[in-house]
């Protein structure tokens, strides 16, 4: 540190001097402490740097030195504050920023310690410290090419230096090339041979090659040329450890912890040794021990990489937490030591999502192998209930915080101007999110890498201006807060849901994809392959939460993607009756079969509420069975589906009587004169084809409603626009309709799901993409919507499907209508046939407006009508209603 402190006199000629009046004191002051920093008098060089900044407080230097002290102090809070103060007083301080980037770095925060090492690449690209902190930072986060380009690139700047040969020499060492680690470390030590860190890390590149006595070597060279560096004791007693020899192993750790006793690694390693000796009592405190210190950490990663680290171990030692873990005293008392871990690293987790912006929740998503271990390892070792927690904590939370945005907007005592300005900060946030991540998987280097940081920053500065609002609001409206970050559901709140008349299968499918562990500062080794999480189906009904744990070989994905291909085509479009049959008995074998037993007390009721997890969502339920001579799944059970019991919740109210009118949309108008509505996106045929069957499908429902005396309201062909829906919500006309009918088309974009859609009719000068009102009633334009609807049925093609998210459940646009406040979403999971949808929606709406039946046994009944050739032999198949379904 004290090198880079160095650099501040190449720079400060270039910058701006105080006020001319309090010039002199100001430098006076300012050039003393950094005088009682160099000489280690770390309390009176912070109170000369806050006497200079107080003669004058627009003096951009003092604020940076007073941040380098506070780094050095560990303090990195109130680092970053003086170092935005430095730059606030003069942007282009790249110093300033550099010393940003190394107080995030070390905080844990590695995606803003990138922007800002690049925006100090952008001012300075001849620093080459700076590129070799990139080139940490990007070590810590686990992208060792990166980080040996970036280093890369500081040697060619200054060939001596020490940081970049050292950090490049650690990126290969993570990356498994220990033989050009060791040379980039040799490199080093020629440069400058009384650099114990060097030697340190040369000794660890050795104990990894499993030289022995050339790490101990080294290690004690290190400790020689720094008797207080207590990560070379550390380094030593692993390679003690590794070579048997246990005693001087403990005793090294006792020195390593005697020059730190917060040292978590050498704790690890004394645990590691005693648990090596047998002694298995004291290993056990000593991992306890690493555990409570890294929830004590400053960095914001190593209590989940730790609880991750004490997690992989059971994982290694049994793979899927299978076989005599229990009766082994030692490792049945591990597993409560991965427990605490587990939930000390989810809290931390959701405090960065609830505190941290965007941030916060792309470290909290990055974390979700964490949540799904907590599921597998609270039903082995735990309470069930908790894993059900993990799971309700893992999906659906960006979306549930909408639901909450939504109805918090629209309390009394939220001014219009103030609605106006969350939804315009709210969609520019959204849209900012969507930005950065086209930057996914690009590689960030160059004007690539200072657009994605320009990017970040207005994502940022949104953010602040949203957070100042919520405030502003919050402390006029106290239930604007509760709204604003509603929480998942407890098991309490669960169990009254399901009361009587309801059970719940809530699947926790573990996949593998994007597996990739988050680092702490400190180093801890974790493989990269992926680890043997079970997979389940948490059941929940009144009585509790019973998880069942599934077949975790079989390939669900691959399943659902056979099953999908047979049933979304009529048979006789190339595939056959005995491929669906084969994938829907698979399925039912692996999600249904293994669960129906286990259901505490037996099936007491007919009521199903199913929330996948995954590429579940994609599949119908209702027509899964055991084999072709038994009864599908649906024909017994009502089903209904649900992002997740949060959600459902949340989106539940008093139900409304049927006496208040109905409202429905249908036949737009697509296709004039030929021409194309398609407006960039992907229509099936490169135009939108009409829907004359709505038409009909509308007059049905006219003629159901008027035998009831039900007052209904119908729009057709010019009046289905976006236009006018958005003007009837506005007005507040659509809060009027318990029932609302949506007969039309819909667009799912798989790229971009966000712009998955309605197709409402076209308009003037329609068909353009982007426009406001081009005819797409987009997910985000339906969230928006102000509905208080008992039932939102969507009689449109694929309205159901959404994007898979890890983390958000599924983003689709049943999601986006019960943001909008519907309560129940009817939807389609394929492109459904207009000649059977008439008739299905009829009786779907005669069985609930005459025979008094609720949606979802309406739904049920009308399914089995069509499954038993009531509607006909042709339409019996799947094909022609397995398609629809219900969220709730």
């Amino acid at each position: 540190m004290k090198k880079i402190a160095l650099l501040f006199f190449a720079l400060s000629a270039a910058l701006p001097l105080a006020a001319p009046l309090a010039a002199q004191d100001t430098f006076f002051y300012e050039e003393q402490g950094w005088a009682y920093f160099n000489e280690g008098n770390t309390e009176a060089a912070i109170d000369s740097f806050t006497r200079s900044i107080e003669l004058d407080p627009e003096f951009a230097t003092p604020y940076y030195r007073r941040g380098r002290v506070y780094l050095e102090l560990g303090e990195y809070d109130k680092a970053i504050e003086d170092f935005t103060d430095a730059i606030d007083n003069y942007g282009n301080y790249a110093q300033a920023w550099n010393g940003l980037g190394m107080a995030y770095h070390y905080k844990g925060d590695y995606d803003a310690a990138i922007t800002s090492y690049a925006r100090a690449v952008e001012l300075d690209g001849k620093d080459a410290e700076v590129y070799a902190n990139l080139g940490e930072v990007y070590r810590s986060k686990g992208e060792y090419g990166l980080a040996v380009e970036n280093c890369t690139e500081a040697i060619g700047l200054d060939e001596n230096s020490l940081n970049a040969w050292n950090n490049r020499g650690i990126a290969y060492f993570n990356l498994g090339e220990y033989d050009k680690a060791i040379a980039d470390l040799d490199q080093v030590i020629k440069i400058k041979p009384d650099y114990a860190l060097a030697w340190t890390n040369r000794g660890s590149a050795y104990l990894e090659r499993n030289n022995y006595r050339r790490a101990i070597e080294d290690f004690t060279e290190a400790i020689r040329l720094d008797p207080g560096s207590f990560d070379a004791f550390s380094g030593r007693a692993r390679a003690y450890r590794s070579g048997g020899e246990y005693q001087k192993a403990l005793a090294d750790c006792e020195s390593a912890l005697a020059l730190n006793g917060h040292f978590t690694p050498a704790l690890n390693i004394r645990g590691l040794v005693y648990r090596d000796m047998g002694d298995n009592a004291r290993a056990l405190e000593c991992f306890q021990e690493s555990l409570d210190e890294a929830a004590g950490a400053v960095n914001r990663n190593e209590i989940s990489a730790y609880a991750w680290y004490l997690a992989n171990q059971m994982y290694t030692r049994y793979p899927f937490l299978r076989g005599s873990i229990k009766n082994d005293f030692y490792w049945s008392r591990f597993a409560g030591l991965v427990l605490d871990g587990i939930d000390r690293g989810v809290g931390r987790a959701e405090y960065l999502r609830l505190n941290q912006g965007a941030r916060g929740a792309e470290l909290m998503k990055a974390m979700l192998y964490l949540y799904y271990a907590g599921v597998d390892f609270e039903a082995n070792f735990g309470k069930a209930g908790k894993a059900f927690e993990y799971s309700e904590s893992l999906r659906s939370r960006s979306f549930l915080e909408q639901m909450g945005a939504e109805a918090a907007i629209r309390l009394d005592g939220v001014s219009a101007e103030e609605r106006r300005e969350f939804l315009s900060l709210s969609a520019e946030i959204t849209e900012q999110k969507n930005v950065i991540a086209t930057f996914e998987k690009v590689k960030l280097e160059g004007e690539t890498l200072l657009r994605y940081n320009a990017e970040v920053q207005k994502l940022e500065n949104a953010e602040k201006k949203l957070r100042l609002l919520d405030e502003a609001i919050g402390n006029r409206i106290s239930k604007y807060r509760e709204l604003r970050n509603p929480r998942p559901v407890t098991v309490s709140e669960a169990q009254k849901f399901c009361g009587d008349d309801r059970i719940v299968l809530e699947y926790v499918l573990w996949d593998s994809e994007g597996y990739q562990p988050v680092k702490g500062y400190e180093s801890w080794v974790i493989p990269k392959d992926s680890p043997a999480i079970n997979s389940y189906c948490l059941i929940i009904t009144k009585d509790g939460v019973t998880p069942v744990q599934l077949d975790s070989g079989f390939d669900y994905k691959q399943a659902v993607e056979t099953f999908r291909e047979w049933i979304s085509a009529p048979t006789g479009w190339g595939h056959t009756v005995k491929a669906c049959e084969d994938a829907r008995n698979a399925l039912y074998a692996k999600l249904i079969e293994p669960v129906l037993p286990e259901i505490p007390g037996g099936i007491r009721n007919r009521n199903i509420l199913i929330v996948p997890d995954g590429e579940l969502a994609y599949i119908p339920f209702d027509i899964l069975r055991k084999d072709k001579w038994s009864r599908d799944f649906g024909e017994d059970y009502v089903l209904s589906l649900s992002p997740s019991v949060s959600v459902s919740i949340f989106a539940q109210k008093e139900s409304d009587t049927l006496d208040t009118p109905i409202l429905a949309f249908a036949n737009p108008v697509y296709n004039r004169e030929g021409g194309d509505f398609s407006g960039g996106r992907r229509a099936y045929n490169g135009i939108w084809d009409n829907l004359p069957g709505t038409a009909k499908e509308a007059a049905i429902l006219q003629e159901i409603a008027g035998r009831q005396n039900k007052n209904i309201t119908v729009y057709q062909g010019e009046e289905v626009t976006e236009e006018w829906m958005k003007k009837l919500s506005g007005a507040g006309e659509l809060k009027k309709y318990p029932i609302i009918h949506f007969a039309c088309h819909g667009y799912f974009d798989e790229d971009m799901p966000e712009d998955s859609a309605i197709v409402l009719s076209e308009v003037s000068d329609a068909g353009k993409a982007g426009q406001e009102n081009d005819g797409y009633l987009t997910i985000k334009e339906i969230a928006a919507l102000n509905f208080d609807a008992r039932m939102t049925l969507l009689s449109a093609c694929e309205t159901g499907l959404g994007a898979t998210r890890r983390g958000d459940g599924m983003t689709g646009i049943a999601r986006a209508f019960l943001v909008a406040g519907s309560r129940n979403v009817g939807v389609s999971l394929w492109r459904i046939d207009d000649n059977a949808t008439g008739p299905f929606m009829g009786e779907l709406y005669r069985k609930v407006l005459e025979e008094g039946k609720s949606f979802r046994e309406a739904y049920h009944e009308v399914k089995n009508d069509f499954r038993n050739g009531k509607h006909g032999k042709k339409y019996s198949s799947p094909y022609y209603w397995a398609a629809f379904t219900m969220y709730e």
